[in-house]
């Protein structure tokens, strides 16, 4: 996505759906005076903070949400690790044995695959290097689901992992004031107003998955 200003373009990349609407942008930009230059900051700034802060907050959902979560992910940390052992090293010269009918099916497979697909979709060569990156990512996100089971003590950390990036684009982009006083300022009102999409947004998608658990 591009956006021009008198300073020249701007791209904000936005892989999904974007969690502020240009309405919410509008409101925000207006209630806090934020001029269309530091717009695009303001989106980006929001959109990734916001990414991080949803998938936190829905790792602290309910406790049979959890387990059955972890269970899952234990799964396919351990379906992963045997992918791993099972994969022979295609950078390798001529790995002996059933080492290399194995590697001579996954070349002849890998064939079939980008031919159908009529494109070269991956590198089989990278496909250990790919599962151990996998593996890895499988690990931390199971450590994030059990910091997730803590409850509120990891909503807080939460939230305040999410104002960090947002008090610096209002201290640094904006180049204000942050009083911490102790009681609501323009600051915290900024804070408020941008954390308000994201409640509603929570609050939604915790309505449709127990709708969705009660027709079930």
């Amino acid at each position: 996505m591009g956006r021009l200003s008198s300073g020249g373009a701007q791209f904000v990349i936005i892989e999904n759906d974007p969690i502020y609407t240009d309405s919410d942008l509008d409101r925000i930009s207006a209630r806090h005076d934020i001029k269309t230059l530091h717009r695009g900051a303001l989106k980006r700034v929001l959109e990734e903070a916001g990414r991080v802060y949803l998938d936190q907050m829905q790792l602290s959902g309910r406790p049979t949400q959890t387990i059955r979560l972890r269970q899952d992910l234990r799964k396919g940390l351990c379906l992963l690790s045997e992918l791993i052992e099972l994969v022979p090293d295609m950078h390798e010269a001529g790995p002996a044995g059933a080492d290399s009918a194995h590697a001579a099916a996954l070349r002849e497979g890998d064939r079939q695959v980008k031919s159908a697909a009529k494109t070269s979709l991956a590198l089989l060569a990278d496909a250990p290097s790919t599962l151990t990156y996998l593996r890895d990512v499988y690990e931390a996100a199971l450590e994030s689901a059990a910091r997730g089971a803590r409850g509120a003590p990891e909503r807080t950390r939460t939230l305040d992992r999410w104002r960090s990036p947002i008090i610096e684009f209002y201290t640094r982009t904006l180049g204000r004031s942050w009083m911490d006083t102790g009681t609501e300022h323009d600051g915290e009102r900024f804070i408020r107003d941008c954390l308000a999409v994201l409640e509603d947004g929570a609050a939604r998608v915790e309505q449709e998955e127990r709708a969705s658990e009660a027709a079930s």
